[in-house]
Order: C-alpha cells, then structure tokens, then sequence
C-alpha cells in the first residue's frame, strides 16, 4: 500500500491458475487516510508487472477510549469520567454495562463526562468511542471499577465496662464494603470530647 509517500508490501501469493490472494488486517490503519493499492508480478527471470494503483480510504472503528484513573471507594452519589479517544469524536459512557451518557471529545483528544451516577456497591465503568466520520463503534475501554459504600461502619465498645485510672478500651468496628480507617474514641461530659491515646490501633 502507499499513503502518499512510499510503498510497502503486504504479502505475496500466487497459484498455476495464474490468480494470487491477500488478506489485509487494516485495523491497525487510522480511520479517513487515504491509500493506494497496486499489485506487482514477478516472473522467474525477475522481470515485474506492475498493476494501475487503486485508491480506498480506510473507514475502520476507533480504537477503544483510554479512561483516567477515579478515586475509589467513595460515598459520593456522582463521579466523573475522563480520558483520552479519537479528537473529534464521540464516547459513550457506561456503567455496569448500560449506558449512562455520550460526550463529545475534543480537538485535544480528550474528554469529561460530569454527574455521572453511582450505584450503591461495585460500579463497572467502560467507553466506547465513535470517530466524526461515524466509522463504527470501538471496542469497550479497560474497565475502571469504583465502590460506592453508602452504609456506616457498626462499632461496638469491649471494654470496660467500668473502671478507674488508667484504663485501656477497646472497640470492634466492622464495614461491608471498604476498610476502616480509624476507630476514635470519645467520652460524654455534657458535650462529646475526643479521648487522646499515645498507643492507639484498628484491628478487627
């Protein structure tokens, strides 16, 4: 093929019927170039045939949009969704396979699509992209996987029960969805203060 500069070969093939076949994967090929196709003979005293040139223009999908990374687990209801794709074109957005919104891409190759609903739970996020020229749809993106928790930790105080001095409480706090991050301690006197330790830790 030639797209305008220099001429590169595909394959060869040739059978006694005197016909030759060639099978092109031109996936790889940027939707819209043109290219020229030509066939050349060679016979076995290297002389060469060559065909009139025939010129197409490659009309593939784009390939499948790049998402950026998203901050998860989260308790947030909405999120959004960024990345890279063909400049100009279109993407889909979807979550847990059903589409959920299509923004256009820009001339950068980059797009943001806002207010993007989460579900309590895993949320599988994809894209899909069309070129402006509507070549097809790509294939889905690499999945990006965001957690929803939107239930409180449970806690429970194991000791004491009472005491007096210096004494040691201990809790057991427990989530669904994500880890624990911390377990803080406070005691009532008309209002709630917050109980400072020198040896504090989270376990199960």
């Amino acid at each position: 093929p030639n797209n305008g500069s220099n001429w590169y070969t595909i394959g060869n093939d040739y059978t006694p019927e005197g016909t030759a076949t060639c099978i092109w994967n031109t996936l790889g090929l940027a939707a819209g170039t043109q290219y020229q196709v030509r066939a050349v003979a060679v016979d076995e005293v290297d002389l060469r045939g060559t065909s009139t040139s025939v010129t197409f223009t490659v009309n593939n999908p784009p390939k499948p949009p790049v998402l950026n990374a998203i901050s998860s687990p989260t308790s947030a209801s909405t999120i959004n969704v960024s990345g890279s794709s063909v400049a100009n074109g279109t993407v889909t957005i979807y979550v847990n396979s059903s589409s959920v919104a299509t923004v256009s891409v820009g001339n950068g190759g980059t797009f943001t699509a806002t207010g993007i609903s989460l579900t309590a739970g895993t949320n599988v996020i994809q894209a899909r992209a069309y070129d402006e020229k509507w070549n097809g749809l790509s294939e889905y993106s690499s999945s990006v996987i965001v957690v929803r928790d939107t239930s409180s930790p449970t806690v429970s105080i194991l000791t004491p029960s009472t005491s007096r001095g210096v004494i040691i409480l201990e809790a057991k706090a427990e989530d669904d969805l994500v880890n624990i991050r911390e377990v803080v301690f406070e005691y009532y006197d008309s209002s709630w203060h917050h109980i400072e330790s020198s040896d504090a830790s989270v376990g199960g």
